[in-house]
């Protein structure tokens, strides 16, 4: 019988750094783009659909030219995918996520390029990998003061700062969630494989084992990630599914690593996202005598969260008793 769990992704401003700050000892250069300065090409699979099937993407840039060839990245969300907002008592509503939103492609002329991408209005939020450098475009509400001259930022990974690179490196773990970690059966091995070859037996088990190749992901976004996330949006459900892109979008790069990483001889692993729950505000807990993952402890217990004890309410069932 196959054993299929579903790992959850709690994140935190506490926990997860979103950059939302200044940019004074992180880059050593950046530029600044306005949505005027791209042109595009957009492709609809018919007249009757909003969202692109793909499209062309063309700017200037830290002193080279972009042409990038955007196709919306399917197979990332689950067919009976749902992402909700949750409020202080806990009640959920639908937050509409367009599937198609979130894009992979390449740059013109470079075969050995990639980009993941997707928009935030007008605005491009995109990571292109080249044989020369990493190149990355994110709106600039997250670092600079809002100004009619610039809505983007473009750097390149190369001008991360080499201290802040060190604190906070853009590593995967070599594990591949369950499949590795915890392990998924599509049948019932038995301890009996021991007493057989172990080629054969190792041989065996890798078949039985790895049949299911996408770790299925809840994501779970606290208040304060939201606040920060959702800020400057005209209205509250632009905030939410802004959100909640980017969550998806993060998990997109994320899955493009595992897919063109070889797990042990094993390869084309990646993520399947099932569900996003986006908390708009603090929780109240409803016993008092207890703690949870998304409560203003500032308010509550005038302190702050200490990341490991964070990390053991959310894990323990999302509620600990008060110390």
């Amino acid at each position: 019988m196959e054993r299929i769990g579903m790992i959850t992704v709690y994140i935190s401003v506490l926990l997860f750094h979103v950059n939302c700050a200044t940019l004074t000892g992180r880059l050593a250069y950046f530029e600044t783009l306005h949505h005027r300065d791209f042109s595009h090409v957009i492709h609809r699979r018919s007249l009757h659909t909003q969202t692109p099937s793909h499209r062309e993407v063309a700017f200037s840039a830290l002193g080279r030219r972009f042409h990038l060839f955007l196709q919306s990245q399917r197979g990332l969300l689950s067919p009976g995918f749902q992402a909700y907002a949750v409020d202080g008592a806990g009640k959920k509503k639908t937050i509409s996520v367009d599937p198609d939103e979130v894009y992979s492609g390449y740059v013109e002329g470079e075969p050995d390029s990639s980009v993941l991408a997707y928009f935030e209005d007008k605005d491009l939020s995109a990571t292109i990998k080249t044989p020369e450098d990493t190149y990355v475009i994110e709106p600039s509400w997250r670092h600079l003061s809002k100004s009619e001259n610039y809505s983007m930022i473009a750097y390149r990974g190369s001008d991360m700062e080499k201290e802040f690179n060190r604190e906070h490196p853009n590593h995967i773990g070599s594990q591949f969630c369950g499949a590795i970690k915890e392990g998924w059966n599509a049948t019932d091995t038995s301890e009996e494989d021991t007493d057989k070859d172990d080629d054969t037996a190792s041989r065996a088990k890798r078949q039985t084992t790895f049949t299911r190749r996408r770790c299925p992901l809840l994501l779970v976004a606290d208040y304060k990630f939201y606040e920060e996330m959702g800020r400057g949006a005209e209205e509250e459900m632009g905030g939410l599914k802004r959100t909640t892109t980017y969550l998806i979008a993060l998990i997109a790069r994320v899955n493009h690593i595992y897919r063109n990483t070889s797990f042990d001889g094993l390869d084309d692993f990646g993520f399947e996202i099932k569900e996003v729950r986006v908390h708009e505000t603090a929780t109240v807990p409803s016993d008092p005598k207890r703690l949870h993952y998304n409560m203003d402890i500032q308010k509550a217990l005038n302190r702050q969260w200490d990341t490991r004890e964070l990390l053991e309410v959310y894990d323990e069932g999302h509620v600990l008793m008060r110390g």
